[in-house]
């Protein structure tokens, strides 16, 4: 994170973000890090053909702040592809529960 949404890579992969609060990083810089509220703050990336990969690494750093307590508990980290089927082609994604 460097203050915006936009992709650091050089391949233009920018995103928009909603409802973030700007937060200080692993490195305590503010700006370096975004704090999600948890219900509808989240970081949308357009469709690119550069993200249709057969292989690919996700890492990300976060600090816990609750839990989702609803039905499902899931709480999602990152996600490509539609959220409301649970095995599209080309999906994939990071989440944790409290279970």
């Amino acid at each position: 994170m460097n203050g915006s949404a936009n992709d650091t890579s050089g391949n233009g992969n920018n995103g928009t973000g909603y409802n973030l609060t700007p937060a200080a990083g692993i490195d305590g810089v503010m700006g370096h890090a975004w704090y999600f509220n948890g219900s509808n703050s989240y970081i949308s990336v357009p469709y690119a053909p550069i993200l249709n990969t057969n292989t690919y690494s996700i890492a990300v750093v976060i600090k816990v702040m609750g839990f989702n307590s609803g039905t499902c508990q899931a709480n999602t980290i990152l996600e490509r592809g539609d959220a409301l089927n649970s095995s599209p082609t080309g999906s994939y994604g990071m989440s944790f529960d409290d279970n």
